[in-house]
């Protein structure tokens, strides 16, 4: 999910604009509407919660544009929803988020709260998003059926990405020389703790700072670490150094710090999103039909402009094709179960 907060700390002029374009609203009533879709409010305080919350992806346009456009879609997606009676239940959105916990536990560190703080996020954020997604997701594809049947089958054929493979996390030491590594072994082997050697000058990983310690698990076939290196640290046992081995042109020590057996995919718990990737994978032409419709309901909306500075933008919004919004995902950005085992 896009977060602005740490974008804007290393981009000034984005922050600067940001600021230029929210003035106004702030400087206005709260709950003050921007504009009203089919006779509902979107207010200045919703828009700027929003503003302050989202990043653009496209430079030329700005935060605040896209996310009132985001927004009125949003509006439209569910008065049709509703007219469809298609809305999300609250059990649906429940059951995504779940699978956005479950596998975001199982793969940091971090309990589900603690990583959220770790993102600025909190679960109503979460929540919000997968709600909206789903949404969309159900606008586009509601009439591309998916029986139990058909989820059996995609979790039999897809099983062994779907669940996690066996990982570890590991400690370094990289040299550029033999005759470096060799003495950094031997004084491993008279019991010299790990973290000090690690922190010496001749180790020119990353991990000279981190006391050799890497902070993410590797899978048996990571692209990041050399295949020798991966291959050794698999067969040691926690808390074991491997012997030094050559790394290009480079000589490595890993150290097992941790290791986690494979898990197998749970399909009771995947159901829901299984379903949608099926829906997805069957129903590429609604995605077009999606985007037509979307623009017929934009031009057929009743959408009131509050403050003449956005009336261009809802001008350009009626009068131009727009797709329904990005495919959804369960876990923001990413489909859980489907997104690789990579750190």
């Amino acid at each position: 999910m896009r977060t602005c907060s740490g974008a804007l700390r290393r981009n000034p002029t984005a922050l600067l604009f940001l600021a230029s374009l929210l003035l106004p609203v702030i400087a206005g009533c709260g709950d003050k509407a921007i504009v009203t879709v089919n006779g509902k409010a979107i207010t200045e305080q919703e828009f700027f919660e929003r503003c302050t919350a989202w990043l653009t992806d496209s430079p030329e346009r700005s935060v605040g544009t896209q996310v009132l456009a985001h927004l009125i879609r949003v509006r439209l997606i569910q008065d049709e929803a509703g007219r469809l009676d298609i809305l999300p239940t609250d059990a649906e959105v429940r059951q995504l988020v779940e699978v956005n916990r479950s596998q975001i536990e199982s793969r940091a560190d971090l309990s589900y709260p603690e990583f959220l703080s770790q993102q600025g996020r909190t679960e109503a954020d979460v929540e919000r998003d997968v709600r909206e997604n789903l949404l969309i997701h159900k606008f586009t594809f509601h009439e591309i059926p998916v029986n139990d049947q058909d989820i059996k089958n995609y979790f039999d054929k897809h099983r062994s990405r779907l669940g996690l493979p066996s990982r570890v996390r590991l400690s370094m030491i990289r040299t550029r020389t033999k005759e470096e590594i060799n003495r950094i072994k031997r004084e491993l082997d008279n019991r010299a703790p790990f973290e000090n050697l690690a922190q010496r000058p001749e180790n020119v990983a990353p991990t000279q700072t981190t006391e050799g310690r890497i902070p993410h698990d590797f899978t048996p076939d990571d692209p990041t670490l050399e295949p020798q290196v991966l291959k050794a640290a698999f067969r040691l046992n926690v808390g074991e150094s491997s012997v030094p081995i050559q790394a290009g042109a480079s000589w490595v020590i890993v150290r097992l710090d941790d290791k986690k057996s494979a898990e197998q995919p749970n399909l009771e718990q995947l159901r829901p999103v299984l379903a949608m990737q099926i829906q997805e994978e069957r129903g590429q032409a609604k995605i077009r039909e999606a985007g037509i419709r979307m623009a017929e309901l934009f031009k057929q909306a009743d959408i009131k402009v509050h403050r003449k500075e956005y009336a261009p933008l809802i001008r350009a919004l009626q009068n131009m094709p727009l797709p329904p919004g990005e495919l959804p995902a369960a876990v923001p950005g990413e489909t859980p179960g489907h997104e690789g085992h990579n750190h």
